[in-house]
């Protein structure tokens, strides 16, 4: 499997590229819950100004992260839904 160099010489993979998109648009909190095929994207979180919640349940991750954005006045953004929804939705 090929990767993108960055500008400082390091691999650009798709769960640094996933997390660096979420970064662009300005997603400060996520909720989920780790495992399966979306593990490997928790690895650039550790490096990223992104706040992961952990949750017990894929739903649960949902209903937080709206009582979230509705507590803060903001809207859910659709980077934050697909999250949810790659969370929910891929086979383990």
């Amino acid at each position: 499997m090929a990767h993108i160099p960055t500008a400082n010489g390091t691999a650009m993979t798709g769960a640094t590229s996933l997390v660096k998109s979420l970064e662009a648009a300005d997603v400060e909190v996520m909720f989920g819950l780790p495992g399966g095929a979306i593990l490997p994207a928790y690895d650039p979180i550790f490096d990223s100004t992104i706040r992961h919640i952990l949750v017990r349940h894929e739903q649960g991750a949902g209903h937080a992260a709206t009582g979230y954005a509705k507590s803060l006045v903001a809207p859910v953004s659709a980077s934050q839904l697909l999250v949810l929804v790659q969370q929910t939705w891929l086979p383990l």
